[in-house]
């Protein structure tokens, strides 16, 4: 190892080091603001009509959805037939407008 590698791992270490210290000084005020945050997500939830569960089980057909698209899609790239770009793009435009639903 020569010399800058080692001023590099060292620099490295007493940053982490840094970071570590600073989170573990300010970890009860780190947890009250994710709290604060899930509180406030699931009163914008609650808004919505939207519960965990319902949330959940969209995010959960939606990732399915993707997958499915994602596979199908890749299936038909490493088929050694032609590959009809136009479906390919239908196929993302598609994914596209279920995700733009999820979202709104």
């Amino acid at each position: 190892m020569n010399q800058n590698n080692v001023i590099a791992a060292l620099v490295g270490a007493i940053a982490g080091a840094a970071a570590s210290y600073a989170i573990m000084q300010n970890k009860d005020k780190i947890l009250e603001k994710f709290n604060e945050l899930e509180d406030v997500i699931e009163e914008k939830l609650a808004s919505k009509g939207l519960t965990k569960e319902k949330a959940q089980e969209a995010y959960n057909n939606l990732s399915s959805n993707v997958h499915a698209s994602m596979d199908k899609i890749s299936s038909l790239l490493h088929a050694k037939e032609n590959v009809d770009i136009e479906y390919i793009l239908a196929e993302l435009a598609e994914l596209k407008a279920k995700v733009s639903k999820l979202a709104s």
